[in-house]
């Protein structure tokens, strides 16, 4: 099999090979044939120049000469490389078909007068002089533009083939990996169906192979969307270069020739005009053809005559790795947000490089298109025109048209000065239309790969690989301050382990801000974090509706803002000096035992609370490649909030020790911290994004809530529920803010929460500032069983019912006491044991000023409130073989 794969990817590398030849001897083509088409220009420039030399010599000869030219020259044009090179194709470019038409109206002008002659030598045969030097220096600045061009393609070639490489290793890797995790695990198997232990030299090995595995299956993705992105930048740069540039090229080349030749031709044109009245119907034909002289066409004739050289070569395919089943660019999570960065990056870039690429094209055209005088064409006038007027008042009076020196180089010295500052821009032009081209092209990738449309809308929302969201939390006020109050108190009276607000902002992070940059040192809206604080003061969670698109530095915030509101410091005041005193040994872990012992020391609360935070910013640390906050950073942020000591005033003094302090601890945390004994939370990353025993199925089931309609209704349709008032009907599930999913007898239906009373919208309607408040959250996914929850809502209804029987015997032993409070004798404490800092129940409520004459109040037998589960405070811990089963990207 691995042959087979070797065979396959030299098959693709020998194919790459081929096409890469191709294209590089396809590109050198171009240019030996730029080259000889330079050089029949610069022949025909020649031709020109000679031509009039010998029409200047051939008006001292006159008629004589003249037919003597027209033959040599007849049969010159035979031999011309550029005639025969479009021999057959049926036509030729514009300057040849003009050569022909002058040489054919040479043969009708025999007889020219002497000043024409001075004309031809000293006008126009020297001008062309200077198309020719202007030609030859254009043709090299644009013939070493066009290799910059062509290397650049050789060096996208070079980057594909490099992409090509780098993709077949990382899946070879992959391959490989996968081969050695697949041995471990088949041997696992086999020990653990022979009934025996595993070995724990054997799981580590396991472990191993796993990590390796994901890592190298990482890097081949991302090798992956490299060499896909690297082909469509090629691929776009070939059909550019092919389609748009090569004729750029040629107009680069054919920079000043066509236009400096047509003047010179129109000059000429102008000067028979005026001589010879007479021969208006040759004229005509000459200026026909010289109106029609223009670059495009012969630069069509010329890409017809070479198609071999200037045809789009075959455009690169994707290969995709034998066992790779993914041909497109792919958005995993543990990049996605790079990837997102990238494509916004990419669109800003392209906006810039638009508006570069549209200026340098508009520089250019008004450059060239404005110019439309002809200033040898206007001295050509004017000269014939005196000339005219001094043969009529004297014929034997005959003169010449002199252009003074001066003028003739400011001519060329402004001509030169236009043509490098095209040349200047159209590279430019070239330069950044391509680099425009290729970013349109990886944009577009990205932009497919991350579900955006046209409009720049991402309707598909690729959500992180562990597909776990966070889960509702009951509403649940705690007779105790939790911002800004003791933290030991705190968790006696809530029952937990981790305050709430750590806990709920610690998932929240590990769900959606692992890949945060800058988490912890960008802070949040001062105001919505103080918003978090009410809500959270008053048992409501209201990270859950929040989403993915919740603002990951403002619940960052929220969590320093809880540790540094406490009264006394993460780490006690009391040890501060102690744990300050473990910075003097110099390596960080050597400081382990130190550290142990210490953290040993406190109490048992403040252990766990630190032990969750510690676990949990090791995790986060590891992710320093994406969020730039490594242990070093995370301490410095964080440093401050955790431990400070006595005297605030030293706080500066003593920063960098307290920063090497907690550094020590993220990196060290699993040998500082005493593993979890019975059901102590621990932060596992493994619980909190892969779900556990579906507690959240046994949630639903039990939010059922009776409710009596309080009118009659008809439902509006089939799926709506019809009912009388007084009837009992079981609400389900709320789907929006006004309607239920309820249940009466055996119909299933929907119900508007208008026509409901029951005992939850009772109670909101007495807290009229919790009326906005959001919506009553279940507990989330914790490290708890099934069986526990039963367990617990078996005793709170045993010690509900405990307490009703003793209310009744209050009753019937007195006939003065008051009703009782059924709200609160019928929600005793959620545990057997109430801690010292809840007081317990008086046994009788009321007073002798209130009681009251009639007698004792009927017993009443009242309908239990449906208890609300306690967040559980023990630590499940998948197995090994559970997590590497379960892990993803």
């Amino acid at each position: 099999m691995a042959g087979q794969v070797k065979r396959q990817e030299r098959e693709i590398l020998s194919d790459f090979d081929v096409q890469f030849k191709d294209i590089r001897n396809c590109l050198n083509d171009q240019l030996k044939t730029l080259d000889s088409r330079q050089e029949s220009q610069q022949k025909l420039l020649e031709d020109f120049q000679e031509l009039f030399k010998q029409l200047a010599e051939a008006e001292s000869e006159y008629s004589k000469k003249l037919d003597k030219i027209y033959d040599s020259f007849h049969r010159r044009q035979s031999t011309h490389r550029v005639q025969r090179d479009y021999a057959g194709d049926g036509g030729v470019p514009s300057p040849v078909r003009c050569w022909n038409l002058l040489l054919e109206n040479t043969r009708s002008q025999s007889k020219q007068h002497s000043s024409l002659g001075q004309m031809h030598q000293n006008n126009f045969a020297n001008n062309l002089v200077h198309i020719r030097e202007g030609l030859e220096n254009v043709h090299r600045r644009s013939r070493e533009m066009t290799v910059g061009v062509h290397d650049d393609l050789i060096r996208q070639l070079n980057e594909l083939y490099s992409a090509i490489k780098s993709y077949h290793n990382s899946h070879r890797d992959c391959a490989e990996a996968g081969r050695k995790k697949k041995e471990t695990e088949d041997e696992v198997r086999r020990i653990q169906n022979k009934n025996r232990k595993v070995d724990k030299r054997l799981e580590k090995q396991l472990d191993k192979n796993t990590d390796k595995f994901y890592e190298a299956e990482l890097k081949a993705a991302k090798a992956r969307n490299d060499y896909i992105t690297t082909i469509g930048a090629v691929n776009s740069s070939l059909q550019k270069y092919f389609k748009e540039d090569v004729t750029n090229v040629i107009d680069c080349l054919d920079l000043g020739y066509i236009r400096l030749l047509k003047r010179n031709l129109m000059a000429k044109q102008s000067a028979e005009q005026q001589m010879h009245k007479m021969k208006s119907e040759e004229l005509q034909r000459l200026e026909l053809a010289i109106r029609n002289m223009h670059g495009s066409s012969d630069k069509e004739l010329f890409l017809d005559a070479n198609k071999n050289a200037f045809t789009l070569p075959e455009l690169f395919d994707f290969h995709p790795h034998p066992g790779d089943q993914t041909h497109e660019m792919t958005a995993p999570y543990s990049f996605m947000s790079d990837m997102e960065q990238t494509y916004h990056r990419l669109n800003t870039k392209i906006d810039d490089l638009q508006l570069k690429v549209d200026e340098s094209m508009r520089e250019v055209n008004r450059g060239w298109e404005d110019d439309k005088s002809n200033s040898l064409e206007e001295e050509v006038v004017t000269h014939f025109q005196s000339l005219r007027e001094r043969l009529v008042s004297s014929p034997s009076v005959a003169g010449g048209l002199n252009r003074t020196p001066s003028a003739r180089r400011s001519g060329k010295h402004l001509q030169q000065e236009t043509e490098f500052y095209y040349l200047s821009k159209y590279k430019e032009y070239l330069e950044k239309s391509n680099q425009l081209t290729r970013t349109k092209s990886k944009r577009d990738l990205l932009k497919t790969a991350l579900g955006f449309d046209k409009a720049g809308v991402q309707h598909r929302r690729h959500i992180p690989d562990n597909k776990k969201t966070l889960s509702r939390r009951p509403h649940s006020v705690v007779n105790a301050k939790l911002f800004g109050g003791d933290l030991i108190t705190y968790i006696n009276a809530s029952r937990r382990d981790i305050p709430l607000v750590v806990e709920r902002c610690v998932e929240y992070i590990t769900l959606y801000g692992l890949s945060h940059q800058g988490i912890f040192r960008t802070p949040g809206s001062q105001q919505d974090v103080d918003e978090y604080m009410r809500a959270f003061e008053k048992g409501r969670d209201v990270l859950y509706e929040l989403g993915p698109k919740g603002d990951i530095n403002l619940i960052a915030s929220l969590l320093k803002k809880y540790f540094r509101d406490l009264p006394e410091p993460l780490f006690p005041l009391a040890m501060f000096d102690q744990f300050l005193d473990s910075t003097k040994i110099q390596q960080g872990q050597d400081r382990i035992p130190c550290l142990a012992q210490l953290v040993e020391n406190l109490q048992k609360p403040v252990m766990v609370v630190m032990r969750y935070l510690f676990q949990f910013l090791k995790v986060l640390s590891q992710r320093s490649d994406e969020t730039y906050m490594d242990s070093r950073n995370l301490a410095t942020c964080l440093g401050p909030t955790l431990m400070w000591g006595p005297n605030a005033a030293d706080a500066l003094q003593y920063a960098s020790n307290v920063n090497e302090v907690v550094e020590t601890m993220i990196l060290f945390q699993e040998d500082i911290f005493p593993k979890a004994e019975g059901n102590e939370t621990e932060y596992s990353f493994i619980s909190i994004t892969e779900g556990k025993d579906g507690l959240d199925d046994i949630d639903e089931e039990k939010t059922d809530i009776s409710a009596v309609a309080n009118a009659d209704y008809e439902g509006q349709s089939a799926d709506q529920l019809s009912f009388k008032k007084g009837d009992e009907i079981t609400l389900i599930k709320q789907i929006e803010g006004s309607l239920w999913e309820a249940r009466m007898g055996e119909q299933k239906g929907i119900v508007p929460d208008s026509f409901m009373e029951y005992e939850e919208k009772e109670e909101q309607a007495k807290t009229p500032d919790e009326t906005l408040e959001p919506p009553q959250l279940s507990p989330l996914e914790r490290n708890s069983s099934t069986m526990r929850l039963v367990n617990d809502i078996d005793s709170t209804m045993q010690s509900a019912l405990s307490s009703l029987d003793e209310l009744s015997k209050l009753s019937s032993s007195t006939h003065h006491q008051p009703p009782p409070d059924l709200l609160r004798d019928t929600h005793p404490p959620l545990s057997r044991s109430r801690p010292a800092s809840v007081p317990s129940r008086p046994a009788s409520v009321g007073s002798p000023s209130t009681r009251s004459s009639k007698g004792p109040p009927p017993l009443i037998k009242p309908k239990p409130k449906r208890p609300i589960r306690p967040a559980p405070n023990s630590s499940f811990k998948p197995n090994p073989g559970f997590s590497i089963k379960t892990k993803t990207l």
